[in-house]
């Protein structure tokens, strides 16, 4: 069974598939990939430049929306042509800089959505799409292949058969949560003022102050920080963005770039209690939700 969110499909079942692959072997063939179309003459300029790319992108996008699968699901993860057309323009940053132009500083839009486990079928099928763009777009060799080579490398982090993405991806929330446990034990026992939102001192260098603590703050985060909804009001600006689902509260401000749907989304229910709108586009059973919701808690 196959449960789809937005334009990213993953896969709930079903046997693990061949081709599985590091967050660092996918980071190493991305920079060798790189280093290897510097130049005047790059990818991105022998195929036209932006306008190809936007063109490629939008008819890549505009036939995953028409797709008898794929199609009624962009509706719940782009539910307005400006939410739709945000993401074609992300990916075509993605793609510029690829393929060799101007370097692309966003959050890596494949290794993002590697935790889903896309099916492979669903891959291919993407994989076609592009060919039936390129053809139309008179892309000929050996840049029809240049280009659907960039696409299929990005097969194992995507589809992540055997999960290996997904454990290095969960194994570092693990460690950044407990790292942020650890660091506000300290603080408490050591009397020093830090943020209950990001979880660092207010002041690095301060001293340690012995001071009495009351047993209530040694409770756990969603016990001990109680938030109104007219605090959450107050936090709705991308530098510092806070949103409640399920009457807990998150702090998605350092999230908004890492965010698989953009930032875009999460400014859009800044705020506010987007419980419905979480639970349209998400599955908190997947253990990637879980550590992100963990990781961003602040409260109730």
């Amino acid at each position: 069974m196959a449960d789809i969110v937005g334009p990213v499909i993953y896969d709930t079942g079903g046997e693990a598939q061949p081709g599985n692959t590091t967050m660092v072997e996918h980071a190493a063939l991305q920079a060798a990939e790189r280093e290897a179309d510097k130049g005047p003459r790059c990818l991105f300029e022998r195929i036209g430049g932006r306008e190809t790319t936007i063109r490629i992108t939008s008819g890549v996008y505009d036939r995953m929306k028409a797709h008898p699968v794929l199609g009624p699901q962009f509706e719940k993860f782009a539910k307005t042509e400006a939410t739709f057309q945000r993401l074609k323009d992300k990916t075509v940053e993605y793609l510029e800089g690829e393929w060799g132009g101007v370097v692309y500083d966003g959050p890596d839009l494949y290794i993002s959505h590697s935790t889903f486990g896309i099916r492979v079928e669903f891959f291919d099928a993407m994989l076609d799409m592009f060919r039936d763009v390129l053809n139309n777009e008179q892309i000929v060799e050996p840049e029809f292949s240049e280009i659907i080579k960039s696409i299929d490398k990005m097969r194992g982090p995507m589809c992540d058969p055997g999960g290996t993405f997904a454990k290095e991806f969960n194994d570092r929330l693990e460690r950044l949560t407990k790292e942020r446990e650890e660091r506000i034990k300290y603080y408490k026992k050591h009397g020093i003022p830090y943020s209950k939102v990001s979880g660092w001192a207010l002041d690095p260098n301060a001293k340690a102050k012995a001071k009495p603590k009351a047993k209530a703050e040694s409770a756990p985060m969603s016990d001990a920080n109680k938030f109104t909804l007219a605090e959450v009001a107050e936090n709705s600006s991308p530098k510092s963005l806070w949103i409640v689902v399920d009457k807990k509260v998150y702090n998605v401000t350092d999230y908004l770039k890492s965010h698989p749907g953009g930032p875009a989304i999460l400014k859009g229910v800044a705020g506010k209690d987007c419980t419905k709108e979480f639970y349209e586009a998400h599955k908190p059973s997947q253990p990637n939700v879980k550590s992100v919701l963990k990781r961003l808690l602040i409260g109730s």
